[in-house]
């Protein structure tokens, strides 16, 4: 696992188009699950880190929004990369949903009215290396 993060794939429906570059991270985006999933299958984007939203659009017909999408794709990515740093970064954050995150596989869960995203990604780094070294203990 690198040092610092680096690459982001940023999962919300309300996060920007396109990706970009902010405090040194690249962020690639998508605004539903399986623009997410086609993301990570296509390994043209190696992501350091992922930034989950809970409810997102499915990306099928229609785009209804489900709260199961954002908690099934955290548990997908978290057996398809298990080693990936794994934030759920939403508005609609409670005690269950984040319960059902961190079972999911989740290394962090905040909400949006808590902090900004670079804050974010500097408590999933800070996270991650504490997991790093409990596990070496």
């Amino acid at each position: 696992m690198p040092e610092t993060l680096r690459r982001v794939l940023w999962i919300d429906d309300d996060s920007p188009k396109e990706g970009h570059v902010v405090g040194g991270f690249e962020f690639r985006t998508a605004q539903t699950c399986a623009a997410a999933l086609a993301i990570l299958l296509d390994n043209a984007f190696m992501p350091d880190a992922i930034i989950v939203d809970i409810v997102l659009p499915q990306g099928g017909w229609g785009d209804r929004f489900y709260e199961t999408p954002g908690i099934e794709l955290v548990k997908q990515v978290r057996d398809q990369r298990p080693g990936i740093d794994l934030a759920v970064f939403s508005i609609a954050i409670n005690e269950e949903r984040t319960r059902r995150a961190h079972e999911a596989g989740a290394d962090l869960v905040r909400s949006k009215n808590q902090l900004g995203l670079l804050q974010l990604l500097k408590e999933l780094r800070q996270a991650k290396d504490t997991t790093t070294r409990k596990d070496a203990d």
